[in-house]
């Protein structure tokens, strides 16, 4: 009994040797390059802040022109799956008629059309609208949040300059035009633009258009923002 308790601690003595000599490897040497992978995480991504134009009012305050942002949806398959699989009391089609659902509830898509796109799509990431206003955005977020349901994505698509006098004084206020409507828009090299071709839209055109900015976000593993004093916003 004696030689099997001394082998016992024996062996515990040897494999606490090994972790305190491998922690201290670790620490020393670094040989999985942890502290690169440290300094990427905490690398911050920086999006780009799209400034929404300028409204315009008559003289008593009547709000004559105003600019709605819309957004693209797009929604992660891989992601969805993986909660699936950690969530087995939930079925997977069950859940993705039920994002399509959400969808359709606070935007002018079809629940058929959105599920048909997500179960048919042999891609990861799937287009589901381009066309989802900032409002509609901000009711859809707050469900799939409520629902713990991951993989939603979203960037902004274009602006849309809203009437709420319709033909009122049309001609003095003017027109738009972004430079996506002329081919000029390049995500990947330049930034979405209105610019006024007539009217006050042209007069004020530097006025309205407003200034660009920049958000710094980093994420952990579950792609969850971290909140750091330095980031700038």
């Amino acid at each position: 009994m004696k030689t099997r308790l001394r082998i016992f601690i024996a062996l515990n003595v040897i494999f606490l040797i090994i972790w305190i000599v491998y922690l201290f490897i670790l620490q020393l040497f670094d040989p999985h390059d942890f502290e690169s992978t440290i300094a990427l995480r905490q690398n911050p991504s920086k999006n780009l802040i799209i400034p929404n134009r300028g409204n315009i009012y008559d003289r008593n305050g009547q709000l004559l022109v105003s600019s709605i942002k819309h957004y693209q949806i797009d929604l992660d398959k891989n992601t969805v799956k993986k909660f699936a699989q950690t969530n087995p009391e939930r079925d997977l089609n069950e859940i993705y008629q039920h994002i399509a659902e959400i969808i359709a509830e606070n935007s002018s898509e079809k629940s058929s059309s959105l599920a048909k796109k997500i179960t048919t799509s042999s891609s990861s990431s799937v287009l589901l609208s381009n066309d989802i206003s900032e409002s509609q955005l901000i009711k859809i977020k707050k469900v799939i949040k409520e629902n713990k349901y991951p993989g939603l994505v979203y960037n902004f698509s274009y602006i849309k300059r809203s009437y709420p006098k319709d033909k009122l004084a049309a001609s003095l206020l003017g027109m738009v035009k972004s430079n996506k409507d002329s081919g000029e828009y390049d995500p990947g090299n330049s930034f979405y633009q209105l610019k006024g071709l007539t009217g006050l839209e042209a007069t004020f055109n530097e006025e309205l258009s407003g200034k660009f900015g920049w958000q710094e976000t980093i994420t952990d593993a579950n792609n969850k923002r971290i909140p750091f004093l330095f980031l700038k916003e």
